[in-house]
């Protein structure tokens, strides 16, 4: 070789640009790293089961299936079945169950009308059924699926029913046996007044017949059975209103108790 031709490119600022285009890189795959963790860490606390669901057509566009793109840890405890038995796996695999209620057609409602999807269903998980309210949003060609467990809250609506229905049944045997009772007043009363009214006539006829051939001792004994026989009357009306108390609106009066123990006194 008796001579050459070369040339020389500085490429210093190259090289730069590409190592500090590198670390950009690196810093922001760390940051995105950091991001998923802390996303992943917040649908995993949460309370409600999440899952990610993508559309599945044929050949004609329309929906036929869905896939499990993504579920949060929860479903295991709700259902029994990790992420990892779900995740790449059709609705047809391990969700069969929405094809016979129905909720498949809400999927692809949601997906081909972009609305959000609202409503309580039953799944039979570990041989009983839990209720669970859903929420359906649209993403992408796909959807996102939450739910939350209301058992507790059905159960407590079942009993709530159930004493609502037993409270009626007391009512109406409270009715029944009020009703009874004001019957029971009305004829008790009937027949109470008669001998009173008895009383009160012969005690008159004889106060009226005999009053001037008595002496003092003798008429205040009758004074005292005319005004006994009249207060039995008043009794047996105030039982006979007491019972009617039901059917109407009871008004206050007022009552003078120096008359009510002068009464009392004179007997």
């Amino acid at each position: 070789v008796t001579k050459w031709v070369g040339a020389a490119t500085d490429i210093h600022d190259q090289k730069t640009a590409e190592g500090k285009l590198e670390r950009i890189v690196q810093k922001r795959t760390r940051e995105l790293e950091r991001s998923r963790l802390f996303l992943q860490s917040v649908l995993n606390s949460a309370q409600n089961t999440i899952v990610a669901l993508q559309a599945v057509r044929n050949a004609s566009g329309a929906i036929k299936d869905f896939i499990v793109s993504y579920v949060n840890s929860i479903i295991e405890q709700e259902i029994g079945r990790s992420g990892a038995e779900l995740i790449g796996r059709s609705c047809t695999e391990v969700f069969a169950h929405i094809f016979d209620t129905g909720e498949f057609e809400k999927f692809v409602k949601c997906v081909e009308n972009n609305e959000v999807i609202r409503y309580e269903t039953k799944y039979l998980v570990k041989n009983q059924f839990v209720w669970y309210f859903v929420s359906l949003a649209k993403m992408d060609d796909g959807l996102i699926l939450t739910s939350i467990n209301i058992s507790n809250e059905k159960q407590t609506q079942h009993q709530l029913k159930s004493l609502n229905t037993e409270l009626d049944a007391h009512n109406q045997e409270l009715r029944r046996s009020n009703d009874d009772l004001q019957q029971f007043a009305h004829v008790a009363s009937h027949d109470l007044k008669e001998p009173v009214r008895k009383i009160k006539t012969f005690s008159n006829l004889l106060e009226t017949e005999t009053g001037a051939n008595l002496d003092a001792k003798a008429k205040n004994y009758l004074m005292k059975i005319i005004s006994a026989a009249e207060r039995m009357t008043s009794m047996i009306d105030g039982v006979l209103t007491y019972s009617s108390l039901v059917a109407i609106s009871p008004q206050p009066e007022d009552i003078d108790l120096n008359e009510v123990i002068e009464t009392i006194k004179s007997d």
